[in-house]
């Protein structure tokens, strides 16, 4: 006789009386010596909670930490080892067997997970080349598996850490409006985002380009770290002059070619000393962006009266254009002329651009 004939099970618990054909009242009082069940002795034992951790190492191997299972009927399976499943070919179960102490079990064989002393804990399937093989677990409560790979999650509420996502589509038709909340570590909302838009509280907005550089930030504040600018001029009081009737370039006052890939936006700012000698009215100067000097790029300066030296600043700001296959060369520069007779003459003068984003 064993303790299986007594009525025990794995557990040496006895859940009920084994069915006899005739009982006596003796042999009643010696199956249950309390005179009655106990609600210990009909809790199934194997309801368990555990902090067993289970993660994936690759593809086709799961491992686990120690722990413990704890079992409903206040017993535990004592400390468990450490473990792994090695390089899985097929599907693997974990399991626990009461007759197997300090170390879970793994089988490819179903049945041999299940029976009277064993409680399955995990099943593991192989997954992609380079990506996490599957676990899942089979305990409701206490269980922690990391690296879950899963064609499909449906879930009400997922709480999560970290997160490693490709497309992400927040709200919809079945789902309503989105949302996503930024939240710092005292639960205060810094940065909401939804349909209306995105709203920033007592955080920042900055935008950087492919080196790293801030172009852009909350503040409205615009850096110029890819913005292309460039300036040339004479500083000292050296003259030219010129007494042509056609336009000609203002010795250095020619900035060099430049490329856009993209329309865009071009501040250009000129400053100069100019002074008429019989030149008469007509006589002019003029701020050539690219093309022809007589194109839409340009802004002409009026010489004043004859024997008048004057100092004038002004600038161009108009959008440059990339009609043909980029890139297109663009160049800037002052050009000047009389009307009809006498001559121009400039002293110090400055020429500068910059290209409103590349």
């Amino acid at each position: 006789m064993n303790y299986l004939d007594m009525g025990f099970n794995s557990f040496l618990q006895r859940i009920g009386l084994r069915p006899r054909e005739q009982m006596s009242s003796l042999d009643a009082r010696q199956n249950n010596p309390s005179g009655s069940i106990s609600a210990q002795s009909i809790i199934p034992p194997m309801n368990a909670t555990t902090d067993i951790t289970f993660s994936s190492t690759d593809n086709d191997t799961a491992e686990w930490t120690s722990g413990t299972i704890y079992f409903a009927n206040g017993t535990n399976s004592g400390t468990m080892d450490a473990g792994n499943t090695g390089d899985i070919a097929a599907t693997t179960y974990v399991y626990y067997d009461r007759e197997e102490l300090g170390a879970l079990q793994t089988t490819t064989d179903v049945e041999k997970a299940s029976g009277i002393s064993k409680m399955l804990i995990a099943i593991v399937e192989s997954g992609a080349a380079g990506k996490d093989c599957k676990i899942t677990p089979t305990i409701a409560a206490g269980l922690t598996v990391t690296n879950i790979t899963a064609s499909s999650l449906n879930v009400d509420e997922l709480s999560a850490i970290t997160a490693n996502l490709g497309d992400v589509t927040v709200g919809g038709s079945a789902n309503g409006d989105g949302t996503i909340s930024v939240k710092d570590s005292s639960d205060v909302e810094k940065v909401l985002i939804n349909s209306d838009g995105v709203a920033v509280t007592g955080g920042k907005i900055s935008v950087e380009n492919t080196d790293g550089d801030t172009v852009f930030d909350s503040s409205g504040l615009v850096s110029t770290t890819s913005f292309i600018t460039d300036q040339v001029g004479s500083y000292d009081t050296s003259t030219s002059s010129t007494s042509s009737t056609s336009y000609l370039d203002v010795p250095n006052m020619t900035l060099s070619a430049f490329n856009l890939t993209r329309t865009t936006g071009i501040l250009v700012l000129v400053t100069m000393v100019l002074e008429s000698f019989g030149g008469g009215a007509g006589s002019e100067a003029v701020i050539h962006v690219g093309g022809e000097v007589n194109d839409t790029q340009q802004v002409r300066i009026r010489v004043p009266p004859d024997n008048v030296k004057s100092t004038f600043t002004t600038y161009l700001l108009r959008q440059l254009p990339v009609t043909g296959a980029p890139p297109v060369s663009y160049t800037i520069k002052m050009q000047w002329k009389v009307a009809t007779t006498g001559s121009l003459e400039v002293q110090q003068r400055q020429i500068s651009y910059m290209l409103l984003g590349t």
